[in-house]
């Protein structure tokens, strides 16, 4: 194995370093969005239930619901905080 290593040391590295640089894209681009979204989501944790109705179809619900425009404001704050919007 040492022999092989030190044969095609160029390869191996080379091998090394796309290995590390997939894990990274992959942790870069779907862990660490994931992560702060369902942080976020705990954090604002109203801000979905508010803004649909008891059916659950996506519509809006009375234009005078402030809490979960406070809430949705909260969760689009904290994603911008993290990077995820701007």
């Amino acid at each position: 194995m040492k022999n092989f290593i030190k044969e095609n040391w160029f390869k191996v590295g080379l091998l090394v370093m796309l290995i590390i640089s997939i894990i990274s894209i992959f942790y870069w681009f779907e862990l660490r969005p994931s992560q702060i979204r369902k942080q976020c989501i705990k954090t604002y944790p109203d801000a979905f239930r508010a803004l649909t109705d008891d059916n659950g179809f996506g519509s809006l619900q009375s234009v005078g619901n402030w809490k979960g425009s406070i809430d949705k404001f909260g969760y689009e704050k904290c994603l911008i905080e993290n990077g995820l919007e701007k």
